[in-house]
């Protein structure tokens, strides 16, 4: 048998080799199509690699043929050791072959190597960097992770990149690679504090952080997102808290210009929003934070709706963490804050489901992590006016949208978590009803009415005796219990 699938082989590599220095483009096609059938990556490589190679060379105008080609080029290498591989002479053709799908694979295999490959003498790192500017956003993928793999081990192989005169296609632009080698240089700086002051040393990302000094909107842009990567780790944001990057995007907040401003400012409100990401931060450590104070408040009081949202979004980040509830509770020049706008949106009726989800998740959060209970409870007095909360809450909790009954039961569970936040909830007219019934939950739902039934018996002291009893029966049935009769009602609807 094996004799068998031997000659067979051989009688389609005399095939493919014969139809490729042809030219006969058929004859390929025919050919690979047969290979690939015939369990190709059993075969010897040595025969069918430089054949492969050649038929990805000059074949390379047909899209047929370069993908069948690479396909079993792809197979026979994916059997062969990574090292034995990298030293195939037709891997560096590969590197810089005309088609993307080809480059992708050769630089997987170097990929495959791992961060500390040979180089085999082929200058692979040199084509690695330099295919930075690839046009092939697919074959980019594949360079920036062998070059942030190599950064993890030895940071000066991938230095060379700040000062490469690259080689651009006409489809690539300054710009686009200059935000590639700025983005890999972020990442990169992200990975330990070693990285992060190696990165500040050698200052790679001064180019970067001069951005915001840029005329071009636009790249000003694409800088503020790059940034808000340096804000996942305290590595990161080591490297822009100490300049004077942090002053020049406050200013971008009280920029008077309505056209830049909406371009920029929720990039730069979410750039301070992701803050809270960053571990061990807190707001207070930022000297003035009145402009981003009165930037919140201008955006949740606008009548845009894409602003609303910027400022809704960035306040239920910010909410996450007690230093950024302090912000959210502060005083703007308008004399209101976040807290007490955000109060308005979760009350407002008619208003964009969007932004009610956001407004009533967000004021979950600042329920729960506000630590001043009572300014929380001031903060909530003044919040719901001489509205009752709690059923406009139950109500939203009712209507047939699930992330925002979701939302709401959320928010009732902050709420259960005070010993004011209780009294609200169990002398709320037909609260104590509301929450023991189970009719048409979801799954979430049902965890959300659990938790909050939980939270109201580890203080039962306001409850009545009887109130006490169905909590606790509630508990005992578990969170996911069905009565008898909703049994038999489901039971009817399969029959039916």
């Amino acid at each position: 048998m094996e004799v068998g699938f031997s000659n067979k082989m051989e009688s389609l590599l005399t095939q493919l080799t014969t139809a490729v220095a042809n030219l006969d483009g058929n004859a390929v096609l025919t050919t690979l199509d047969l290979l690939l059938a015939g369990n190709i990556e059993r075969s010897k490589e040595e025969e069918f690699l430089p054949v492969l190679f050649e038929t990805v060379e000059k074949m390379a105008t047909s899209s047929q043929i370069i993908q069948r080609a690479t396909t079993a080029l792809e197979r026979i290498l994916s059997h062969m050791s990574p090292k034995h591989v990298l030293q195939l002479e037709q891997l560096q053709l590969g590197l810089v072959h005309p088609v993307g799908s080809v480059r992708k694979l050769s630089f997987q295999q170097i990929l495959r190597n791992g961060p500390q490959y040979e180089d085999q003498g082929k200058d692979y790192l040199s084509i690695t960097i330099g295919a930075v500017a690839d046009e092939d956003l697919s074959v980019y993928s594949v360079v920036e992770e062998i070059l942030l793999q190599m950064a993890q081990t030895n940071l000066d192989s991938v230095l060379p990149l700040k000062d490469k005169p690259f080689a651009k296609s006409q489809e690539m632009n300054d710009s686009t690679v200059f935000m590639r080698v700025m983005s890999i240089f972020t990442k990169v700086a992200s990975f330990s504090p070693e990285h992060a002051e190696a990165v500040g040393a050698a200052k790679v990302l001064n180019p970067l952080f001069e951005l915001l000094s840029s005329e071009d909107d636009l790249l000003k842009l694409a800088g503020i997102e790059l940034l808000k990567e340096l804000t996942v780790t305290w590595e990161g944001y080591s490297l822009i808290r100490e300049g004077p990057l942090l002053n020049n995007l406050m200013n971008i907040l009280e920029c008077e210009d309505e056209l830049l401003a909406a371009v920029l400012l929720p990039n730069v409100l979410d750039f301070f929003a992701n803050l809270s990401k960053t571990p061990n931060f807190s707001y207070s450590s930022f000297g003035n934070n009145q402009i981003l104070v009165d930037c919140l408040s201008k955006c949740l009081a606008s009548a845009d709706l894409t602003q609303r949202a910027c400022g809704l979004n960035a306040a239920s980040e910010m909410a996450s963490i007690p230093s950024g509830c302090d912000l959210l509770s502060a005083s703007a020049k308008t004399g209101s804050c976040a807290v007490i706008q955000i109060f308005n949106h979760v009350l407002q009726r008619g208003q964009n489901s969007e932004i009610h989800i956001v407004a009533v998740h967000c004021l979950a959060k600042l329920m729960q992590n506000i630590q001043n209970t009572q300014k929380l409870q001031q903060l909530y007095e003044k919040g719901r006016g001489s509205a009752n909360v709690i059923p406009a809450v139950m109500q939203l909790a009712q209507i047939p949208f699930s992330d925002l009954r979701e939302a709401s039961l959320s928010l009732i569970l902050s709420i259960s978590k005070h010993e004011w936040g209780k009294d609200a909830l169990v002398f709320s007219p037909g609260f104590m009803e509301w929450i023991v019934n189970r009719d048409h939950l979801s799954t979430e739902e049902s965890h959300l009415k659990f938790k909050i039934i939980e939270s109201l018996l580890e203080d039962a002291s306001k409850l009545s005796s009887s109130q006490v009893i169905s909590l606790r029966g509630y508990v005992r049935d578990g969170i996911m219990y069905k009565s008898r009769q909703a049994q038999i009602a489901v039971e009817d609807d399969n029959l039916s």
